[in-house]
């Protein structure tokens, strides 16, 4: 009996000890060939999911970068609540191409846009604080709720909302919403309740979302997975399968019921819209838009909007006034309502039209598509900084 008890140790050993070695092979392999897919973002109840503060690792997705957030979970650097004495702070609020994770964070336009305002404001010997509060994935109804849950504890001069017409207006509707009928995810979403905007927080009542908010585990898992490449492996393969089979199919269902191609369809974008859907969307979505205006005019702050276009529209020989409809309406809108306004369209197709060089996507795969590259940031800064720059920014 013993003897047996002695091979069933000494095979059990070496299962354990096989198992290591394949682990540890696969560890060594992936990080030998550069294989990265970080996950950073925990749930939230106001907004549907953040990023850990202190996060870090790197980004191939899309672009190369090592990407850190601070201790508020933003891609920035480290900042304090409070306000220097003699300082203006400007708070850039924004989806994924403010975050920007494609780049590094000093080839960012926010990055560049504080340097280029510090040196043309310096003669007013006022600092300027440029702070970044991008978080990828969010829609204009996540980021009234980020204004209100996070921002405004910084107490800013100046919000600038950087808007992107390639999702910023469907996203907001609850039937075209990014996170629609996926469950364990979700954010907050726009409705009309008496003819006033609302908030949507109806991803709150999903069971896996608030046993993840609830669960020290999904923490822990989040960690190993930004500590170990063969978790983010599996991980990879798990947003995979989720895309391909539950996210597609339920796009694709919805988009029957509706009657037209909810996301996809670009003629929906730059176009005015013909579904019902659409136009809701954009009444949902300019409603918002105007909310945030006022809240944060009540904020004793400064409301300007940048509006950041799709890379169609800018990586194309179409006369402009054919594809630019979002712009257009944005633009009445903000005129009507007396909103500063920076459109990106008329100088990136300019730069674009002289230079033939894309200022979306990554070399060899994408250009032309996808996230602003290294170029795309610096051209939005320049832009940014040549308006903010000829405005005195206590006015």
């Amino acid at each position: 009996m013993r003897s047996l008890g002695i091979i069933w140790l000494a095979n059990l050993t070496l299962v354990f000890v096989s198992a290591f070695l394949v682990l540890a092979i696969a560890e060594i392999t992936l990080r030998l060939v550069n294989f990265s897919f970080p996950a950073w973002e925990v749930r939230d109840p106001d907004l549907g999911f953040v990023t850990m503060p202190h996060a870090e690792g790197w980004w191939t997705s899309e672009g190369n970068a090592y990407v850190k957030f601070n201790k508020f979970g933003f891609r920035d650097l480290e900042r304090k609540k409070a306000k220097l004495n003699n300082s203006f702070r400007i708070a850039v609020v924004g989806d994924s191409f403010t975050q920007a994770r494609e780049v590094n964070l000093e080839d960012t336009f926010v990055y560049k846009l504080e340097v280029a305002l510090r040196e043309c404001h310096r003669k007013l010997k006022q600092q300027v604080e440029v702070l970044n509060f991008g978080m990828g994935g969010y829609n204009t109804a996540a980021e009234l709720q980020l204004l209100e849950t996070r921002v405004f504890d910084f107490k800013p001069d100046l919000v600038l909302l950087a808007f992107y017409v390639g999702n910023d207006i469907h996203y907001n509707h609850p039937k075209m919403g990014y996170f629609r009928d996926i469950s364990g995810i979700g954010q907050p979403l726009l409705r009309f309740e008496q003819g006033q905007v609302k908030v949507d927080f109806s991803f709150r009542n999903d069971a896996v979302f608030q046993q993840k908010l609830r669960s020290r585990f999904h923490r822990l898992a989040l960690t190993l997975i930004n500590k170990f490449k063969i978790f983010q492996a599996l991980y990879f393969l798990k947003t995979e399968f989720q895309d391909y089979f539950v996210k597609k199919p339920t796009i694709k269902r919805q988009e029957t019921q509706a009657g037209g191609n909810l996301n996809s369809d670009f003629s929906n974008l730059i176009s005015p819209p013909r579904e019902k859907l659409w136009q809701e969307a954009w009444k949902l979505t300019e409603a918002a838009l105007l909310h945030i205006r006022d809240r944060v005019q009540e904020q004793g702050a400064a409301f300007w909007m940048a509006v950041i276009a799709h890379p169609r529209q800018i990586h194309t020989s179409e006369p402009v006034n054919e594809i630019n409809y979002p712009q257009e309406r944005i633009a009445r809108l903000a005129s009507t309502e007396e909103i500063p306004l920076v459109d990106f369209l008329i100088p990136f197709r300019q730069e674009y039209q002289m230079t033939k060089n894309a200022l979306h996507g990554f070399k060899p795969t994408n250009l032309g598509r996808g996230h602003w590259n290294h170029r795309g940031h610096e051209l939005a800064a320049q832009v940014l900084g040549k308006r903010l720059c000829s405005n005195p920014l206590n006015e």
